[in-house]
C-alpha cells in the first residue's frame, strides 16, 4: 500500500498521468488555501475552505512523511526521523501551522510560506533554485556592498540633514529606496549637497541592482541549456531498468481489499464515538477503527484511518486546529502497529505494556494539545472535566490536574478500545489479516 501511495505523490515523470494530475491537484490546493488571507472579515465559506484546504495539504505531509524510505536515501527508521527536519517539510508544517490555531492571528501571513509548494514541482522554479545556490558567494558579496554602501550614504544623509531625518532608521529607510531607485518620496533632502548624495545613491543603485539580475539570467540559461542537453542526451541513450519500486495497478485487488478494511474502520471509529457520546460514556472509543486497521494490516493503515476521522472531526465539530490531535491517532497506529504486529506473536506482557505505554502518552498528548488550545484553561470535555474539577478541589497544580483528568478518561477509553480491538481481530479471517503482507 505505502509503495502505492508513494507511487501517487511522487514527482511525475514522463507517462506517469497519475502523479502529474496529483502534483496538479495539490499546487491548486496551495493556492486556493490562501483565498482567505484575501479578506479582512472571516464567513463561513471562507472557514470551510480552509479546514478543507488545509486539511489536504495535511494529508499531503503525512503521506509524504510515511513513504520517505522510498523517496530518499535513508532508510528504516531513520528515513522516518529525517523527514520532519528536511526544508520542504518543515516550510509545509511551519505554513500549517496558523490555520490549526497553534500559533496567534499575527502569524497568520506563514501560510504563505504555502507557495514554496510550487518550487517542489515546478523545474523552472528549481532552475533559479540551483542557480542561487551555485552563485551563493558572488550574490552575497553584492548583497554585502548594497548593505555597505546603505549604511554609509544614511550616515551621510543623517549627517549633513539631521532636521529632515528625525531618526537614524528613517535616514536608512531613504538611503534603501534610493538604493533601489524606488523614491517613494516620503522623506527627501533639501540642501544642494543631500540632492547630490541622492543622485549618487540612485547612480550606484542602477549598477548594484543590475549585477544580481545578470548573474541569476546567465545562470539561469546556463541552467536551461544544461537540462536541454540532458534530455537530448537521453533521447540518444536507452532508459536505465526500474529500481526498488514494482508498479503494482492502482485497483488491484489486494488494493480494494485493503482501501475496503479502512473504510470499515473509519466508519467503526464514527459509530463507536457517536455511541459514546450520545450515551454520555467516559470514553472516546474513536480510536477503535485506528488500533484495528494497524493490528490487521499495517501501521500506514491506522494512519490513514486516523486522518480520515481528524478529517471528518475537523468538518463538522472543531475546525481545523482539531488536525493536531492526529499527533494521539498517530502514537496509538503506530505503537499497536509496530509493537504488536511487527513483532510476531502476542503476549500478554507486550499487550499489556502497548495498553499502559498508549495511556500514559496519549494521556500527556490530550492534556498538552487542550492546555495550548484553551490557553492554559481547563478541559473542555464533560468527563476530563469532571475528573479535572476533583484534582483541583483536592489540591493538585493546574496542569497535573489537567493530565489527571486526560488519564482517567484515556484509561477507561484504551481499556475498552483493547478489548472490542482484541475481538474484531479474533474474528476477523485470517486470509484478511494477511492483505498487508
Amino acid at each position: 500500500m505505502r509503495q502505492q501511495i508513494y507511487q501517487m505523490i511522487k514527482k511525475a515523470e514522463p507517462g506517469d498521468h497519475i502523479s502529474r494530475i496529483y502534483d496538479i491537484f495539490i499546487v491548486v490546493v496551495a493556492f486556493v488555501s490562501m483565498v482567505p488571507l484575501m479578506f479582512k472579515d472571516s464567513n463561513p465559506a471562507l472557514d470551510m475552505l480552509d479546514i478543507v484546504t488545509v486539511y489536504i495539504l495535511f494529508v499531503d505531509y503525512i503521506l509524504r512523511w510515511i513513504t520517505y524510505d522510498y523517496a530518499g536515501k535513508t532508510k528504516g527508521v531513520k528515513a522516518f526521523i529525517k523527514y520532519p527536519f528536511t526544508p520542504f517539510a518543515i516550510l509545509n508544517f511551519v505554513s500549517l501551522l496558523p490555520s490549526m490555531g497553534l500559533l496567534g492571528p499575527g502569524f497568520r501571513v506563514l501560510r504563505l510560506l504555502r507557495i514554496f509548494t510550487v518550487f517542489h514541482y515546478s523545474k523552472h522554479l528549481q532552475y533559479i533554485g540551483r542557480v542561487f545556490k551555485k552563485e551563493a558567494k558572488t550574490l552575497l558579496v553584492v548583497l554585502a556592498i548594497a548593505l555597505l554602501y546603505i549604511f554609509i550614504s544614511a550616515l551621510a544623509i543623517f549627517t549633513y540633514e539631521p532636521e529632515t531625518f528625525g531618526s537614524f532608521f528613517e535616514a536608512l529607510y531613504w538611503a534603501t529606496t534610493a538604493l533601489t531607485t524606488v523614491g517613494y518620496g516620503d522623506f527627501s533632502p533639501v540642501t544642494d549637497l543631500g540632492r547630490l548624495i541622492s543622485m549618487v545613491s540612485s547612480l550606484f543603485g542602477i549598477a548594484v541592482i543590475a549585477m544580481p539580475a545578470g548573474i541569476v539570467t546567465a545562470g539561469f540559461v546556463e541552467e536551461m541549456n544544461k537540462s536541454k542537453a540532458q534530455k537530448e542526451n537521453a533521447i540518444k541513450e536507452p532508459a536505465p531498468a526500474p529500481m526498488q519500486i514494482q508498479h503494482r495497478p492502482v485497483l488491484s485487488r489486494r488494493f480494494i481489499q485493503y482501501s475496503v478494511i479502512i473504510i470499515i474502520s473509519v466508519l467503526l471509529n464514527e459509530f463507536l464515538n457517536m455511541l459514546a457520546t450520545t450515551f454520555n460514556w467516559p470514553v472516546w472509543l474513536d480510536l477503535t477503527g485506528t488500533a484495528y486497521a494497524a493490528l490487521v494490516l499495517e501501521p500506514a493503515a491506522g494512519l490513514i484511518v486516523g486522518l480520515a476521522d481528524n478529517m471528518i472531526l475537523a468538518i463538522t465539530a472543531h475546525g481545523a486546529h482539531s488536525l493536531i490531535f492526529f499527533s494521539i491517532s498517530a502514537f496509538v497506529a503506530l505503537m499497536v502497529g509496530v509493537f504488536l504486529k511487527n513483532h510476531g506473536r502476542f503476549t500478554l506482557k507486550r499487550i499489556l505494556v502497548t495498553i499502559i505505554l498508549v495511556i500514559i502518552v496519549s494521556a500527556a498528548l490530550s492534556a498538552a494539545i487542550d492546555l495550548w488550545i484553551t490557553n492554559g484553561g481547563a478541559p473542555d470535555s464533560y468527563w476530563e472535566n469532571l475528573f479535572y474539577t476533583q484534582a483541583i478541589n483536592g489540591g493538585w497544580p493546574h496542569i497535573a490536574a489537567c493530565f489527571w483528568g486526560a488519564f482517567v478518561v484515556k484509561a477507561f477509553d484504551t481499556i475498552a478500545t483493547a478489548a472490542i480491538v482484541a475481538i474484531l481481530y479474533f474474528v476477523t479471517p485470517k486470509k484478511v489479516r494477511q492483505i498487508a503482507s
